[in-house]
């Protein structure tokens, strides 16, 4: 059952546009939205759509506890949620036949909400000690700065991934510094070329599968985290992505999952120098 689940969800868990209004997954409809209004009495939730092009509305009722994910990737279990008018979510849910004065209705019940924030960066921001108000936009395969020395400001939430990371960069700089150019640390962000980011969560919009094995699936004794990592260039006040993956990762074994982030980093940095 590990090797399966874990096998669905490196499949699965990888960088995306931020989620439509209504969609579908293995782990229930979803549907992203403004709060309109939220009655903690009845558990009730009314959004509407964030998009003027498709407008529409969707109305739920919460099941009695409620997976809800925070904006600093944080997920906890609880009731009825205490959400503002305003606020941008994404819910998940399932249609339900219910008795309500000897008729059958359909309920849509909600058992997931994510606080979504103004898009997918509100951890990133946080890391790279950004405001909420800074610019981040998404250039997939944009080359890095082709400054010698690179310099890289990091920030990793993972020890284990951070002392696999200083590794790499002893032996970049003593076996391909020459050849490719040197890389730099950087103290803070406004002194980077570049920077990279592994925090804790990942986007709001890839929860089905992490809520699945964080609270339902996994065995007792099999540790689960699940990170994000970003490749990002700063300048021109614009923060803007050049890559950017999510990964489940096991804190009490080896950081597999960094083999592929600095795989990734190694990538970008050879070429610019062909």
């Amino acid at each position: 059952m590990k090797t399966t689940i874990l096998t669905i969800l490196a499949v699965c868990f990888c960088a995306g546009a931020v989620p439509a209004q209504k969609g579908r997954s293995l782990y229930g409809d979803t549907w992203t939205g403004v709060v309109v209004e939220a009655d903690y009495g009845k558990g009730e939730l009314t959004l509407r759509s964030a998009d003027e092009k498709k407008p529409g509305t969707f109305s739920g009722v919460f099941d009695k506890t409620v997976s809800v994910w925070h904006r600093d990737g944080s997920l906890h279990r609880s009731g009825p949620v205490e959400i503002p008018a305003g606020e941008r979510v994404l819910v998940r849910y399932r249609v339900k036949e219910e008795q309500a004065g000897g008729r059958k209705l359909k309920v849509n019940r909600i058992h997931s909400l994510a606080f979504l924030g103004p898009d997918d960066f509100p951890i990133l921001r946080s890391r790279l000690g950004l405001p909420d108000s800074a610019r981040v936009t998404r250039s997939e395969g944009k080359p890095l700065p082709a400054a010698d020395p690179l310099k890289l400001y990091v920030s990793i939430d993972h020890r284990p991934l951070r002392e696999d990371f200083d590794l790499w960069l002893r032996r970049w700089q003593g076996e391909r510094a020459a050849k490719y150019g040197a890389v730099e640390l950087a103290p803070e962000l406004s002194r980077a070329d570049a920077a990279l980011v592994i925090h804790n969560g990942t986007r709001p919009g890839a929860i089905d599968f992490a809520d699945l094995i964080l609270l339902e699936s996994r065995p007792r004794d099999l540790k689960l985290d699940t990170v994000t990592a970003l490749l990002v260039v700063p300048g021109g006040g614009v923060v803007e992505v050049v890559w950017q993956e999510h990964f489940i990762i096991n804190p009490d074994q080896p950081p597999s999952g960094n083999g592929r982030i600095l795989q990734n980093l190694e990538k970008r940095l050879r070429s610019r120098r062909r």
